[in-house]
């Protein structure tokens, strides 16, 4: 009696790699072509290098602030500053002692401005916000170039 389905042949050398690359594929195995000294600034085209945010070690920049004396509805405005080479890709504010209340003080906004990080709080109740200390703090990165303005 003859065989249905014919006898199995030696497998092409196309089956063979697509085995190979399913059975690495399942068992997660990967190959990457990055060195194992990491990337380095000088291994980039000129253009990209302009556009890498970061090339290099992050650097947190905090400064510290008191409110003083305020006054209801006032914008207060505080900042801090990255090193001249740097610029600031992140921020934020923390209140050093007890924080006032929530209903004192409403937290406008927060933003890089190019050569460092601003934070502005309008104040809602000028006897709780009055004389608070606070620390407004940045991450500070190398960047070659930048582009556009920040806001104002």
């Amino acid at each position: 009696m003859k065989r249905k389905f014919g006898r199995v042949g030696k497998p092409s050398p196309g089956v063979v790699v697509g085995i190979i690359a399913l059975v690495f594929a399942i068992s997660g195995v990967a190959v990457a072509g990055i060195p194992k000294s990491g990337l380095k600034l000088g291994m980039f085209q000129d253009q990209s290098r302009d556009t890498l945010a970061g090339t290099g070690v992050i650097q947190y920049a905090a400064a510290a602030h008191n409110t003083g004396d305020v006054a209801v509805d006032q914008v207060l405005q505080y900042a801090v500053a990255c090193e001249l080479s740097k610029k600031a890709t992140a921020g934020g504010y923390k209140w050093t002692a007890a924080p006032p209340p929530q209903t004192a003080f409403q937290y406008v906004d927060g933003y890089p401005n190019g050569s460092g990080y601003v934070v502005r709080i309008r104040a809602l109740h000028a006897t709780q916000l009055d004389n608070q200390n606070l620390s407004v703090f940045a991450n500070c990165v190398k960047s070659r170039a930048q582009r556009g303005t920040p806001p104002s």
